[in-house]
């Protein structure tokens, strides 16, 4: 028959068994920060590098590659203060 297609036969056995994904010992949920805190920390790290400084070409936001606003709005959900991060 026209546009009939053969189709490989399908594999049996243990062989053809999915294998369930295995995670590291060290990356169990009982190791691995929750995505806000994750984020929280990742936020830090840069205010600590730029000095607290949220905008501009060596802002924190910059250096994320976040707008500002959207910065300052994750900052206010996760309890960061930028002014702690700043000199003086």
């Amino acid at each position: 028959a026209l546009g009939a297609v053969a189709r490989a036969p399908r594999p049996s056995g243990p062989a053809a068994a999915p294998r369930p994904p295995t995670a590291p010992a060290e990356e169990t949920s009982d190791t691995l920060d929750t995505l806000d805190v994750a984020m929280k920390k990742h936020i830090a790290k840069a205010l600590r590098a730029t000095r607290g400084r949220i905008e501009g070409p060596r802002g924190t936001a910059a250096v994320l590659g976040i707008n500002p606003h959207t910065l300052r709005s994750r900052m206010r959900k996760l309890g960061l203060d930028w002014s702690q991060f700043r000199e003086g």
